[in-house]
């Protein structure tokens, strides 16, 4: 599967992921060009190739547990063909790959098993190993992690958002056919809320 003793790939591609749009934050200050800008500078700190700006992919307002609407799916097919576009994939961490740990543990597989080294910061630097099965079950560990963020934010969110709903407060973006109006209201403390 992956050596490190290869000599590093030249053609390397780029993940990005990000669960909600952040729409009211100013571009730089977004998630996804964030995590780009860290790749290319992990790619340029350690050396591991040129960046193939046409294999920069990003799943900007996706959840990790959705694998049939992303991008990286693309990227899977992709890595999977031949010619290959690229050598290598660096993305941030296993969660931004995904949280749903079956899937991310397959989708990482696929790309390791058509010839693809993947690097993750949170590495260090080194090359994820998947020729063990202690590097599978750490890898499991990790994946497990982040499915269980995702189950504990999903638990605590849900209960806030039924009750914010039941006032009739807005809960997300924009309905169709509805105007969302900003509402304030003072405490009785005095606070303005």
């Amino acid at each position: 599967m992956n050596d490190p003793t290869v000599a590093r790939p030249a053609r390397v591609a780029v993940y990005a992921r990000k669960s909600n749009e952040q729409r009211d934050v100013i571009e730089r200050e977004k998630s996804v060009p964030w995590q780009i800008d860290e790749a290319r500078r992990f790619v340029a700190q350690h050396q591991i190739g040129t960046i193939v700006e046409e294999w920069i992919i990003a799943d900007d307002g996706i959840s990790g547990a959705d694998f049939t609407t992303r991008q990286l799916l693309a990227l899977v097919r992709a890595a999977q063909s031949t010619p290959r576009p690229f050598d290598a994939l660096v993305a941030l961490d296993v969660d931004r790959i995904g949280r749903e740990q079956i899937r991310t543990n397959a989708a990482l597989l696929d790309l390791v098993e058509a010839g693809v080294t993947v690097y993750l910061h949170s590495d260090g630097g080194q090359p994820l190993r998947l020729d063990s099965p202690l590097a599978k079950m750490m890898l499991g560990f990790r994946s497990y992690a982040a499915e269980q963020y995702r189950a504990d934010i999903a638990a605590k969110v849900r209960p806030k958002m039924r009750a914010k709903a039941g006032k009739g407060h807005v809960t997300g973006s924009r309905c169709y056919g509805y105007e969302n109006v900003p509402v304030t209201v003072t405490l009785p403390d005095g606070k303005v809320q």
